[in-house]
């Protein structure tokens, strides 16, 4: 049970995130979770809300027979019907208004806390390369050391780190709902469940394994791009020297072309859960059509039925888009979690105190030796030498 959990996706992100972050960015991103939570129970708030307008205006009667509505209209003082709907959709709507600007200001703090965490992470991402020393940078590739510290707390960022925290509201927003309809309408939650969950298990099983391999190609790519551009800049004098013009251009282009050819596909496979959920809660309602003209001896009773599914289905529909999408961006920007992971990451600058020399006549040096990073014996060994001033 215990490994089943840590290679799942979700709890195996939290695992790595939680070793990236200090101690003061992990009670920001807890003081976040629970404020989103609240955003998510106002979210919920204003579906409720939703319903009973719903069933107000597909059944008049509703309004009579339902005593939160009756209190509401007798409280009123509606005239007709048609005034009691009036009011309730300006109701809707300013319900509606309150909640997505909550919703922007969570999203803002959400935002605001995962870029100030990439932040952090650039600036442990330069101390830590530059504490490898002189022979490290002499020997990787200087294009990987400047997308290591610049773009990977980026990917950390926008694709970890705030895909989880948009996965764990809707997540949420999801079970309330769920919940909440399994309570009123034991026949609405089963129809939700039979077309929305085995939809959306599939749609990730096709498309996670092409994400992440997606993923792991475009760093690569990123990094050989930028390479060929480093060079073809900082080399200019030689390549106009010796005529390369054409051979930089084109090793270039070539691997550009590419790297846009796989933004191109990840962008496609990132449409698929919105257009393929739309279509499946689309063919649900078809079904319950066909099932209350074809099959219902009282087809009247079911168009109650139609409106909850419909209502329930605009909520769920957005909530099981963004889930895929999450898990979807989790999964793409995983390589950015194994870079961070590579070598521990520093807090501080280790600064090295420096005496000044007094020279005088003259500085003695004896017994030095060095050794390079990869090699077993001392490239120096026992070297002795003065200086004179």
């Amino acid at each position: 049970m215990l490994k089943r959990l840590r290679n799942n996706i979700l709890f195996d992100t939290l695992r790595r995130i939680n070793r990236l972050l200090t101690p003061g960015e992990k009670r920001g991103g807890i003081r976040l979770v629970i404020l989103t939570l609240i955003g998510v129970a106002i979210d919920v708030v204003g579906l409720a809300a939703l319903v009973p307008v719903m069933l107000a205006a597909t059944d008049p009667s509703f309004a009579q027979t339902n005593p939160y509505m009756k209190g509401l209209y007798d409280w009123g003082g509606f005239a007709s019907h048609s005034s009691y709907m009036i009011f309730l959709a300006i109701a809707l709507l300013i319900i509606f208004i309150f909640k997505n600007g909550i919703a922007f200001l969570i999203n803002w703090s959400q935002s605001r806390f995962a870029f100030s965490v990439a932040t952090n992470i650039a600036r442990r991402q330069y101390i830590k390369y530059y504490q490898r020393g002189y022979l490290y940078f002499k020997e990787t590739n200087s294009a990987d050391i400047i997308n290591n510290i610049v773009n990977i707390p980026n990917f950390f960022a926008s694709g970890i780190l705030i895909s989880t925290i948009n996965f764990i509201s809707e997540l949420a927003v999801m079970l309330l709902i769920i919940v909440g309809i399994a309570t009123v309408d034991i026949s609405l939650f089963l129809a939700l469940i039979a077309v929305l969950l085995p939809s959306g298990f599939l749609i990730y099983g096709l498309t996670k394994n092409k994400l992440y391999a997606l993923g792991q190609e475009l760093i690569e790519l990123k990094s050989e791009t930028h390479s060929r551009l480093n060079q073809a800049i900082f080399g200019f004098v030689d390549v106009k020297l010796n005529n390369k013009e054409h051979y930089f251009m084109n090793g270039y282009v070539k691997r550009q072309a590419r790297l846009n050819d796989n933004h191109m596909v990840k962008f496609l496979i990132s449409l698929i859960p919105s257009r393929s959920l739309e279509i499946i809660a689309v063919l649900g309602i078809v079904i319950i059509f066909l099932y209350t003209f074809l099959l219902s001896d009282e087809p009247e009773k079911l168009f109650g039925f139609i409106a909850l599914f419909a209502a329930a289905a605009f909520r769920v529909l957005p909530s099981m888009n963004r889930l895929l999408a999450s898990l979807m961006g989790i999964k793409n920007h995983s390589f950015a979690m194994v870079v961070l992971e590579e070598g521990e990451l520093p807090h501080t600058m280790e600064r090295e105190e420096v005496h000044p020399i007094k020279f005088e006549e003259e500085i003695e040096f004896r017994d030095i030796q060095f050794n390079y990073i990869s090699g077993r014996a001392p490239a120096v060994d026992g070297l002795n030498f003065v200086v004179k001033k």
